[in-house]
């Protein structure tokens, strides 16, 4: 068994072969794996301790791995509830009420008639309609009773929010869920256990009443239910709307892979994030596999976490996932198209940018700022990003003199607008001569919000007015070329006007498709992660 997922280093991992991890060699996930089994200084002692009881090979298996009844069930039973509204099960039944939920609705409780208006009934049995999908939130002591109950009912999947698994690390954990995973064996697929669910907006369906029911094309998993809460709410806040997110938990049964394998052929989906704390045995081959073939059709987004010693230690207690070696992660992600991210932000901006700008064709980018020291400050940072910044054509910086003195300003790359930045029109102007010289790739605009909005006071400008103006002009220059255009929405200190302009531009900005990005670095990482995802589509082509 290669150890690849299995194992983690409890010191830096060892330096692999160059015939193995030279980025010009091509991909041998053989050798690999077979370099990681036979490596010594990966220590197993603390993952076989806490995962000896429970082989994860011993999963249920279906001839059918149709997620539609998971996805858009005809009907859901929620098994738990009670008239507190604090408690899980309740708050999972609250929510497919208010998000409007078209099927029939079932609570279970042994004693209670009714609950938010909806008859209860005693056990998952004693339901006279068919179900499709059942939400569990028991103690886990009566989980396998309630699966076998699914089982005997006929449900066909069954989500378990309960913890205290394979997760807490114990005999007794490990034992349990082995012993859910027996009952369910080829009758009813396992959601989690210790896990959110299903979020499927098309269909009303989801597990926070809060959360919108607007779809759209951006799915996601994730080994934590928090992230993937988090992830909704960022992505909502951004106009990045969700087409299908699983929240797996320890995933006993449905594994990443069956998700992500679903999501690479689903028509509604153009990227797939992941958050990820570990696999399961045996699993890692064809998540690189799906990786690869997914790629040139459309970008698997991953935040890899626990790549500390202390980050691992803190996912084998969340989700009883054994993390592996990071430095082995980086590179075969890498070497099978994927985009590997470090926290919530990188993945939100990388897919916002992937969703409304075209993917850039070269590291090469033009940057329109205001004032001098924010210039060299975003060339340097483009630069230790590996872009480029390069001088603009002489004809174009000749063009640019027409609208900018060329007294204490630049206009060789970056241009800098300085006071006339106020005008939408010369903004617009500008950016739209350097985006399209044939030597840049990218064009990034920085809009300074404070400059802005004191102008606007001093001189007694219409602040409505002039953010239309330039919200217009800054859509102008997107439809004036097809590269990657990135606005920054630059403010340097915490003023409640200045916040409320850049808000509002922010939404304005989203709603028409244009990029932004609070500061220089984030939209560099984005724009350096998403050329290498570029080139990789090219390597493939060629």
């Amino acid at each position: 068994m290669c150890s690849l997922i299995v194992y983690y280093p409890m010191s830096d991992p060892p330096q692999a072969p160059r015939s193995i991890l030279s980025k010009k060699t091509s991909l041998d996930l053989d050798a690999v794996f077979q370099y990681t089994s036979s490596n010594k200084d990966y220590t197993t002692r603390e993952v076989v301790t806490r995962h000896e009881y429970f082989d994860e090979r011993t999963t249920p298996t279906m001839a059918d791995n149709n997620f539609k009844r998971l996805f858009h069930p005809r009907s859901v039973t929620v098994i738990g509830v009670s008239h507190d509204l604090s408690k899980g099960a309740t708050a999972f039944l609250h929510a497919l009420i208010k998000m409007g939920f078209s099927g029939p609705i079932y609570p279970v409780h042994p004693h209670l008639s009714e609950i938010m208006g909806l008859k209860t009934y005693t056990r998952v049995i004693d339901i006279p309609h068919p179900v499709d999908y059942a939400i569990i939130g028991v103690p886990a002591s009566s989980v396998p009773e309630v699966i076998k109950d699914c089982a005997d009912k006929g449900v066909r999947f069954a989500q378990i929010f309960t913890s205290g698994f394979h997760e807490v690390g114990t005999r007794q954990g490990a034992e349990l869920q082995r012993k859910i995973v027996d009952v369910a064996r080829g009758k009813v697929r396992i959601l989690g256990p210790n896990c959110m669910g299903v979020y499927y907006p098309k269909a009303r369906f989801g597990f926070d009443a809060d959360h919108p029911v607007q779809a759209g094309n951006v799915s996601f998993i994730s080994q934590s239910g928090g992230l993937a809460i988090n992830f909704i709410e960022r992505g909502a806040s951004e106009c990045i709307w969700i087409n299908k997110l699983v929240s797996i938990g320890n995933a006993c049964d449905l594994k990443v892979t069956d998700f992500l394998a679903d999501f690479s052929t689903d028509p509604e989906t153009r990227v797939v994030g992941i958050y990820l704390e570990g696999l399961r045995m045996g699993e890692e081959r064809r998540l690189f596999n799906l990786i690869k073939q997914m790629a040139p059709i459309k970008p698997l987004v991953m935040w890899k976490a626990g790549h500390t010693e202390a980050g691992a230690r803190a996912a084998m207690s969340h989700t009883g996932s054994m993390v592996g070696s990071f430095e082995m992660w980086k590179f075969i992600i890498r070497q099978t198209g994927g985009i590997l991210v470090n926290n919530m932000d990188e993945m939100v901006d990388v897919i916002s940018m992937y969703l409304r700008a075209p993917l850039p064709e070269g590291k090469s980018v033009g940057i329109v700022a205001f004032g001098g020291g924010t210039s060299v400050t975003t060339a340097d940072a483009c630069t230790s990003l590996g872009l480029l910044v390069p001088p603009l054509k002489e004809d174009v910086q000749d063009s640019i003199l027409k609208y900018v003195p060329e007294e204490g300003t630049f206009q060789s790359n970056p241009v800098d607008l300085t006071g006339w930045i106020l005008s939408p029109r010369i903004s617009r102007d500008v950016n739209l001569l350097v985006g399209n010289d044939s030597r840049i790739d990218a064009l990034i605009y920085i809009f300074d919000i404070d400059f802005i909005v004191k102008r606007c006071q001093l001189l007694g400008l219409n602040t409505e007015r002039l953010i239309k103006g330039h919200t217009k002009s800054m859509l102008d220059v997107k439809k004036g070329f097809r590269k990657p255009f990135l606005v920054i929405l630059q403010k340097t200190k915490d003023d409640l006007e200045v916040e409320r302009v850049r808000l509002q531009i922010r939404t304005e900005l989203n709603r028409i498709g244009v990029p932004n990005f609070p500061n220089i670095e984030r939209a560099a990482k984005a724009l350096s992660k998403l050329d290498e995802y570029s080139r990789y589509l090219s390597r493939v082509k060629s």
